[in-house]
């Protein structure tokens, strides 16, 4: 017969109650808040523009990292209602572009977020990839959080980017972001 111990030496051995499940105490974390707290490498990609053409992509990152980038959901804020067209695998060298620096939400660390991160009112210079969702955020109603379900994930290399329906809305955009396999 073989035996779960403690792992201390003492021969106490783990409790199974009538369903054949291990009892135990645990304390749990989610994955965001580790990546946080221990290896302090999450971000905050901030944004704020007036797109200037139906169809401007605001947003473009991409992943230098060896590590999966993770991307949780987005804060949106918006002064007219405005349509976003998110998509996986831009390709091409964007310009007009202005680099945002993401902030790393632990006031204790020194890491940077590893990557490309713009913004502009128009990038060109990009061939769209796989567009994962089309969202609508109505104007006047404050900050408005999108989760993304699955969350995605970016690999090295590889590509995210946000593109606008509606020119002349001044948008702000908050991107929560962090590295883990």
């Amino acid at each position: 017969m073989v035996y779960i111990e403690d792992g201390l030496g003492t021969g106490r051995k783990a409790a199974v109650n009538d369903e054949n499940r291990l009892l135990s105490n645990c304390v749990t974390e989610s994955i965001e808040h580790h990546t946080n707290s221990h290896e302090e490498n999450a971000y905050n990609y901030q944004m704020s523009e007036i797109p200037d053409a139906s169809g401007a992509t605001i947003v473009y990152i991409k992943n230098e990292n060896d590590t999966n980038m993770i991307l949780e959901g987005m804060n949106i804020m918006n002064q007219e209602t405005q349509m976003y067209e998110l998509s996986l695998g831009d390709t091409g060298t964007p310009a007009g572009t202005i680099t945002v620096t993401p902030a790393n939400v632990n006031a204790g660390a020194g890491q940077v977020a590893d990557g490309t991160f713009y913004t502009g009112s128009n990038m060109t210079g990009l061939t769209q990839g796989t567009v994962i969702d089309r969202v609508w955020a109505v104007s006047s109603s404050g900050t408005q959080y999108l989760n993304f379900d699955m969350d995605v994930i970016i690999p090295k290399n590889q590509t995210f980017a946000i593109r606008t329906g509606i020119t002349g809305s001044k948008t702000n955009i908050t991107i929560p972001l962090y590295y883990h396999e």
